[in-house]
C-alpha cells in the first residue's frame, strides 16, 4: 500500500514538472522572433568553425520591426538593444572574419568601400526598425551607448560594441548619420559588416552599427532588403 501510494506521488510530481518544463519550451519554439535569432547565431558560430573549407551555410533572417516606442529615451534604449543583440549573434567579435568562405546567398550583401584599394565590405542586416510616425529621435546616442549598459551586464553598451577601438569607431559611429544628426526620418538598420581587402590579407573591421537606409547605401553598394 506505502509502495502504492510513493509511486502515484512520484507520478504526479513527473507529470507536474513536466508541464512546468513545456511551458517555456513552447512559448521559445512559438516565438519566431526568438527561433530566427538563435538559429541565425548558431550559423554564425558553425562558420567560425569551418575556416579553410570551401564554403559554409548562412542561414539568417533580418527582423523587421515596427512596434517603435515614440520616447525618445526609449527608442534609443531599443536601438541599443538590436545593436547589442546583433553584436552577440556575432559573437562579440570572438568570431572573427566569417563571410569569406560563406555561401553568399541574399541575405549577405557584397558592396565595395573603395575600388583603388580592392576593399571589400560583406553586409548582413540584423534588423529593420521602421519609421514611427514622427520619425526617431536619437539625439546624443553616441552618450547613451557611454553611460548605459545592457541588463545583466558590467560594461556600457559602447564597450561591449568596442567603439573605443578606432577602427570600429571610424567604422560604425563616424561613418554613420545616427551620430551626426539625431532626428531621423528614415527607416534604421542595424547592420553587422566586414570590410577586408580583396587580395586576401586580414580583416580590416568587423563590427556592428546601425545606419539609415542612405548610409547602407554606401556602405554596403546600394543593395536594398528587408527595407
Amino acid at each position: 500500500m506505502y509502495e502504492r501510494a510513493t509511486a502515484i506521488i512520484l507520478a504526479i510530481l513527473v507529470f507536474t514538472t513536466i508541464i512546468v518544463l513545456s511551458s517555456p519550451i513552447k512559448d521559445f519554439v512559438s516565438s519566431g522572433e526568438i527561433s530566427d535569432r538563435q538559429a541565425c547565431k548558431l550559423s554564425a558560430l558553425s562558420l567560425s568553425k569551418i575556416r579553410g573549407e570551401d564554403y559554409g551555410s548562412f542561414n539568417c533572417k533580418t527582423q523587421i520591426i515596427s512596434d517603435i516606442p515614440e520616447d525618445s529615451d526609449e527608442q534609443k534604449k531599443l536601438v541599443a538593444n538590436e545593436l547589442y543583440s546583433c553584436w552577440n549573434i556575432f559573437g562579440q567579435g570572438s568570431y572573427g572574419y566569417l563571410f569569406n568562405n560563406a555561401h553568399v546567398q541574399f541575405s549577405i550583401v557584397k558592396g565595395q568601400v573603395d575600388a583603388s584599394l580592392k576593399v571589400e565590405t560583406k553586409c548582413f542586416t540584423c534588423s529593420v526598425l521602421q519609421k514611427p510616425e514622427n520619425g526617431f529621435d536619437l539625439n546624443d546616442f553616441e552618450d547613451y551607448l557611454k553611460t548605459h549598459n545592457p541588463s545583466s551586464e558590467d560594461k556600457s553598451y559602447y564597450d561591449i560594441l568596442d567603439y573605443n577601438n578606432p577602427n570600429r569607431k571610424s567604422a560604425f559611429v563616424d561613418s554613420s548619420s545616427v551620430y551626426k544628426n539625431g532626428n531621423i526620418d528614415d527607416n534604421l538598420r542595424i547592420v553587422y559588416f566586414e570590410r577586408r581587402k580583396k587580395a586576401g590579407f586580414g580583416p580590416v573591421v568587423f563590427g556592428v552599427g546601425v545606419f539609415t537606409q542612405e548610409d547602407y547605401k554606401k556602405v554596403c553598394g546600394g543593395v536594398i532588403f528587408g527595407s
